[in-house]
C-alpha cells in the first residue's frame, strides 16, 4: 500500500458500491433457495405423517393391541450355531413367564417386516397337478 500511494478511503468508497449490491443479490438468491428448501421439506414431512397415519388404520390380518415386536441377532453377541437354538429357547421361556403374557414366539421373517417367505404344503389324498416353472427370458 505504500509503494502505491493509492488512498485507501477513496478507493473503498468506489468498490463498496459495486460490493454491496453483489452483497444483495447474492443473499437475496440464498434466502430464495432456502424457502423453496424449506418448503419442499415441509411438504415432504407432511407426507410423511399422512402416511404414517395411514399405515395406522391398515388391517394387517391380526389383533396388534398389545403386541410387542422385536428382533434379536445371536451374532452380534457371537453366538455360534449350537448355542443360538438355546438362546432362543431360553428368551421365550423368559418372556412367557412374565405376568400378563399370553404368549410368545419367534418367526422368521420377522412379523411386519416386508420380508415374504412362501413354502408348499400338501394334504394327504389329495391328488396336484404339477406346476411347472415359467419360461426364462433371455435378454437381448
Amino acid at each position: 500500500m505504500r509503494a502505491t500511494r493509492a488512498d485507501v478511503g477513496v478507493t473503498l468508497k468506489e468498490n463498496s458500491h459495486t460490493v454491496a449490491a453483489s452483497r444483495n443479490a447474492l443473499s437475496k438468491g440464498l434466502l430464495v433457495a432456502q424457502v423453496a428448501i424449506s418448503l419442499v421439506l415441509l411438504v415432504g414431512a407432511g407426507l410423511f405423517l399422512r402416511t404414517v397415519q395411514n399405515l395406522r388404520h391398515v388391517d394387517v390380518g391380526f389383533n396388534a393391541q398389545n403386541l410387542v415386536l422385536f428382533r434379536v441377532n445371536p451374532q452380534l453377541n457371537r453366538y455360534d450355531e449350537k448355542r443360538i437354538p438355546l438362546l432362543y429357547r431360553d428368551t421365550l421361556d423368559r418372556i412367557r413367564a412374565v405376568p400378563g403374557v399370553r404368549e410368545a414366539g419367534v418367526s422368521q421373517p420377522a412379523l411386519l417386516s416386508g420380508n415374504v417367505n412362501g413354502t408348499d404344503f400338501f394334504v394327504q389324498g389329495r391328488v396336484y397337478q404339477v406346476r411347472q416353472p415359467p419360461p426364462r427370458q433371455r435378454l437381448r
